[in-house]
């Protein structure tokens, strides 16, 4: 991320490419976010981990007021890099439940509940939740799916790859995964033999 803001920047230097007055706000704010993001990494490279998660939360924070400010645009991109390399982080540290609480956090910043059927909707934190389809939600919800594989919450990880699917179809692939063609199979027979056990009653 902070390697393509930089050669946006240095194209712009060299007049190769000029920006209209949107595109060059939407860039300062990306090479803003581009540089807190390298400076994060730079503190977990030197193992200060919890300072590297204090730059992640303050920059997501400062996202939501930013996109609110906005009003509220369908650009989720820097708050959804940002919720992956704070998760990725929680990961890391064996921080099971902080890292699901921010997933579920990203959702319901950039989702409202709804019991509409015009769009994907998955329940997560005792909450219905209406996706706006948009493929960077559908990459946080590959990675939860995956981070709730790895704690071996199968049909919920089988669920969440789903929905991401519903919301980017270039996912599609990703279900032809060992895991989640396992975890299709566990589903299915364990639905045939509910359905088995119902007709011997």
């Amino acid at each position: 991320y902070y390697s393509t803001v930089s050669r946006e920047a240095k194209r712009r230097e060299n007049g190769q490419y000029v920006p209209s007055k949107i595109e060059l706000n939407q860039y300062r704010s990306n090479f803003i976010t581009a540089k807190k993001l390298y400076f994060a990494r730079h503190k977990i490279k030197r193992n200060q981990p919890r300072h590297a998660e204090r730059i992640y939360r303050k920059l997501i924070d400062d996202l939501l007021k930013e996109q609110e400010e906005e009003g509220g645009s369908c650009d989720h991109a820097q708050i959804a890099i940002s919720t992956l390399l704070l998760a990725l982080l929680l990961q890391r540290q064996d921080e099971i439940k902080e890292t699901r609480a921010t997933f579920i956090r990203f959702f319901r910043l950039i989702t409202m509940s709804s019991s509409s059927a015009s769009s994907p909707t998955t329940t997560m934190g005792g909450g219905s939740f209406e996706f706006k389809e948009c493929t960077c939600s559908a990459k946080v919800l590959q990675a939860f799916a995956l981070f709730e594989m790895k704690q071996r919450n199968v049909k919920k990880a089988y669920a969440l790859i789903q929905m991401a699917v519903k919301l980017d179809s270039e996912l599609e692939p990703v279900l032809q995964w060992k895991q989640f063609r396992d975890a299709k199979e566990l589903i299915q027979n364990g639905s045939r033999n509910r359905r088995r056990k119902s007709s011997d009653l």
